[in-house]
Order: C-alpha cells, then structure tokens, then sequence
C-alpha cells in the first residue's frame, strides 16, 4: 500500500503543497474549496479500485474520510468543502492518500477510526429567475452514503421557498461510481403549488435545501446533523444585488460630521457610514461588511454588521476604524445575505484613504 502524508498549514486565502515521492498536489483556492489530485505509481488495475483520502486535524483527530477511484492512466482527483463542525477552527490539518487493493479497506479505516464525515449541500448557482421551466441544482458531498463501490447511489434532500414552506423531497444521484458527490436538480413555478421536484416561488423568494446528514461522528451531539443550503429567485429584476444597493460611502469624525476630505490621522477614530435602503415590499436580513486593505492588498481591518431591514427601510450603517501607521489605503463595503450566506445584496462600495503622520 502506497501513502502520502502532507501537513498543511493555511496561512494565507490559499495554500499549494507538492510531494516528491508521489506526484500529490493539495490546492486550498480559497477558505471553503480543498483540491487534492495525484497520479498513482502503480499501474491501475481491477485490483487497485480506490484512493483512500484521510483529513485529520493538527491533534490527530479524523476530519474526514473519502475516497474516490483513478482513471485508467492512474490520475485521481477529489474536491471537498472544509464546512461541517469538525472543520471549526481548524487551521492545521493532515491529508493521507492511500491506495488500496481492497474495497473492504475503507470499511477497516472507518471501523479503525471510528468516525463517520458530516455532509455538505450546496446549490450550483447563487440565483435562480424563478421563471417557469427553470431549475435549480443541488449537490450533495457525503462519502458515507457511498455504500456500493460497483454502482452508483441516492439520497433525498427536502427544498422549500419563502411562499410555499412545505417540504418537497428531491432525489440526488451519484454522479458517477465512487464520486461521492449527488446532484438533483429542482423545477421552479410561480403557477403551480409545490409537488414533487417542483417548488413555488415568487419574485425575491430564498429557496432553502437541507440534507439530514444521519452517519456522523461518535461525538456529535445528536444522530441527526441538518445542513442548509440557499439560493435568490431574483424574477426579472436581474442580479440579487438590486435587492439592497449600497451608496454614499463617506468618512464621519467622532463627532458624526462628515469629513471634507479623505484624508485623516494616524490614530484618528473615523467612521465609515453609507446609505443602505431595501428596494422589497418585504423583511430583508443583511451583513454590512467593511475590509481596509493597505497598500500592498493586505487586510488591515475587517468589520461587520448583521441586522434586518424592513419593508423599503433605509439605514445608514457604520463601523469604525483606527489606523495606526500611515499609507494609502482602500476601504471597501460589501452588503451580503449574511455572514454565512455570501449572496450579494448590493454592488460593492470602494474608497481611498490617505493616513498621514500629524505635524
């Protein structure tokens, strides 16, 4: 049995590590993706089906447990999300590739490591129209409901809109033997109820899939771990990011006047306020984040703000911020859904600002 064991430690947004005695490459193109490929030194038979992945974190605690079958010139590949509880606040982790003569293998590691993987669920796309005949797709990466190496699986998730909460059930097929990964795609309607595989929904609705992840971790507190995804049906009004548009970007003093200029102090205290209105005849949740970069793109400040803006409500959110050497900066406001939600409500808002040493 061949292996590799790299230890990655994620410093920045991304992260590639190669291996010199197994062609291994891990990619981390940014903080959710993670990218493992290879090559196998031996060549692919009947005898070799599958490439074991073990992710176990900076302690040795298992993470993950995956596998995934090479093509006929020995190239594997596996993509994963790091979302689940076993991922939180992990930042230094193992990754072991094993490839294996056995399927019973992957049985003796689960048994041996006495740990299930928590699914993931994602819809491929940010935004539906919602128009009739559009559909929507939902993926599913679960490698515990991969149960037959010699054929392809199912499983169910249930979806629902804003306008029509009822549960409908979708079934997701493998896409291929031994991917691990599910899809399905889902009819929207703003004629027709929710039936199955057909959900209702009107113009600025989310749509939420969930998976009832049943095989986890010994330590999870419950035998039944739910993760949501969602998704915008944004009608004919075009991108999501009309719903809550974002404007006036200006710079306030502690004494919440506006400033004339862009130009401040290092260790002034400012604000960075602008106009935020929702455009709906209907609640809206948002996150108004606020990133300072400094010169050289590097993140010197990241704030945010959660709240709930009714029915065409303005607001005129604001953060604050010191900053402690001098330099150009860029301020730069995004309105998302929410933190965990990354949908854009709004075009981003940018500005410069020049921080200079008192006289």
């Amino acid at each position: 049995m061949k292996y590799l064991v790299i230890f990655l430690v994620l410093i920045g947004m991304s992260a590639i590590v190669y291996a010199e005695d197994i062609p291994v490459e891990i990619q981390t193109p940014n903080d959710v993706d993670l990218i493992i490929t290879g090559m196998m030194e031996i060549p692919v038979t009947k005898e070799v089906p599958l490439v074991i992945i073990i992710i176990e974190n900076k302690t040795g605690y298992p993470i993950l447990l995956a596998s995934t079958s090479p093509d006929e010139k020995g190239y594997f590949s596996l993509e994963i999300k790091r979302q689940g509880p076993l991922w939180d606040g992990v930042t230094e982790f193992s990754v072991t590739a094993q490839a294996t003569e056995d399927t019973s293998d992957m049985n003796t590691i689960k048994l041996e490591y006495g740990v299930h993987n928590v699914g993931t669920i994602s819809w491929t796309e940010a935004a539906y129209s919602g128009f009739e005949d559009t559909t929507g797709t939902i993926q599913v990466f679960d490698p515990d409901i991969n149960r037959f190496s010699n054929a392809v699986d199912f499983l169910r998730v249930k979806v629902w809109s804003d306008s029509s909460p009822a549960k409908t059930t979708l079934t997701l097929t493998e896409t291929g033997m031994n991917t691990n990964t599910f899809e399905g795609d889902v009819i929207f309607s703003n004629k027709y109820q929710s039936s199955r595989e057909v959900v209702f929904v009107s113009n600025g609705d989310t749509v939420t899939a969930t998976y009832a992840d049943t095989t986890l971790p010994k330590d999870m507190k419950s035998n039944v771990y739910h993760v949501n995804a969602t998704a915008l049906i944004v009608g004919k009004r075009g991108p999501p990011m009309e719903r809550a548009p974002a404007s006036n970007l200006q710079i306030f003093d502690m004494d919440k006047k506006p400033m004339s200029s862009n130009e401040i102090l290092v260790n002034q205290q400012i604000s960075l306020v602008s106009d935020l209105v929702n455009q709906q005849n209907k609640s809206q949740p948002f996150a108004y984040l606020v990133q300072i970069l400094n010169n050289q793109d590097q993140v010197e400040s990241l704030s945010w703000i959660t709240g709930n803006l009714t029915s065409f409500q303005k607001l005129n959110p604001s953060v604050t911020w010191i900053p402690f050497k001098e330099g150009i900066y860029h301020a730069i406001v995004f309105v998302w859904g929410s933190i965990d939600n990354p949908t854009a409500l709004s075009p981003p808002l940018s500005m410069e600002i020049n921080v200079k040493n008192e006289n």
